[in-house]
């Protein structure tokens, strides 16, 4: 926080955060990763108790004008980087999904957001891409809702490489898509609607547990997998893993249900954080409050990893 390329970051014209000031950069940026959510004299006075002359509401906005949000998606990046990869079965296994968020009426967020019909406030359509196995967001998405699900997860193919697995809902489907996986050497297992092609719905008649299929956008073979679910129906997944010994297709269900972690983390961002409870009106800080929440979620997953790895080993010792 206190080298010269996250000051180059941060700046929003050269000018900003040169000179000395009772709330610097490295504090401000603290400061907005503590997960604002009640009245902004609350958290300075909670976070910066010490101070002779408390830093003011007005004073924050002013310096947090200057804060480029891109700097805290950067800072996010350099984080999760750090973090040790855990695969499974030699795969990387990540989840893509989105969701809306409910922004603050300003002209601002009006301008980049946009209004639709009836609605009093704008919104914005939010895409994560999630690590399965540490529950750390790698890349996070922002953008309006004219820009759908699945060219934000294409915006999430520079933080993925080869032997990586991606997951992902039926939104995700498509024969495009496929091979745009295809070309990046990503592996994918994604449901699919059974109305949304012929291939899939006699898959689906046909009874068979799995079969090998050619589609006309996708230049290589996929591999469709019927999984039983409880109330006498079934799903159908499509899938990169074409190995069927080292990818049975019974254990399919298991690895799609892994899927499911990503929506417990936007519960954990909406309900738990609070992730729409901005703590300014104008965009640049509802960028800053939305990539600070994910930077706070991720470093409160990566503590509680560290704390349940000392409970594990503190309870192998005491059963040795």
């Amino acid at each position: 926080l206190e080298t010269e390329t996250f000051r180059a970051k941060a700046q929003r014209t050269d000018s900003d955060f040169i000179r000395d000031r009772r709330l610097p950069l490295k504090d401000l940026v603290l400061l907005l990763l503590n997960n604002m959510t009640s009245s902004i004299e609350h958290e300075l006075f909670r976070c910066i108790p010490e101070q002779e002359i408390p830093v003011s509401a007005a004073a924050f906005c002013k310096q947090r004008d200057k804060l480029n949000p891109e700097a805290l998606a950067y800072l996010n990046h350099l984080m999760v980087n750090q973090v040790p990869e855990r695969p499974r079965n030699g795969l990387r296994w990540l989840a893509i999904d989105g969701t809306t968020l409910t922004l603050p009426n300003h002209i601002s967020t009006r301008q980049v957001f946009g209004l639709t019909a009836n609605a009093k406030r704008p919104q914005a359509r939010v895409s994560q891409l999630l690590d399965l196995s540490s529950k750390v967001t790698l890349d996070v998405q922002i953008s309006p809702l004219g820009i759908g699900e699945r060219a934000l997860a294409q915006r999430h193919a520079d933080v993925c490489k080869p032997g990586d697995l991606i997951l992902a809902d039926r939104g995700y489907s498509g024969a495009a898509m496929y091979q745009y996986w295809y070309d990046r050497e990503i592996d994918f297992c994604i449901r699919v609607p059974i109305s949304q092609s012929h291939p899939y719905y006699q898959f689906y008649c046909s009874g068979q547990t799995e079969q090998e299929i050619t589609l006309p956008e996708c230049s290589r073979p996929v591999r469709l997998v019927r999984v039983p679910l409880e109330a006498d129906e079934d799903e159908v997944l499509v899938t990169s893993l074409l190995d069927q010994e080292q990818w049975p297709a019974e254990h399919f269900k298991d690895i799609y249900f892994a899927r499911w972690g990503i929506e417990e983390d936007y519960k954990t961002l909406k309900s738990r954080l609070q992730i729409e409870q901005f703590s300014g009106k104008k965009v640049q800080a509802v960028l800053q409050d939305i990539y600070a929440t994910v930077i706070h979620k991720n470093i409160v997953a990566l503590a509680c990893q560290c704390a349940q790895h000392q409970v594990d080993g503190q309870t192998k010792k005491t059963s040795i």
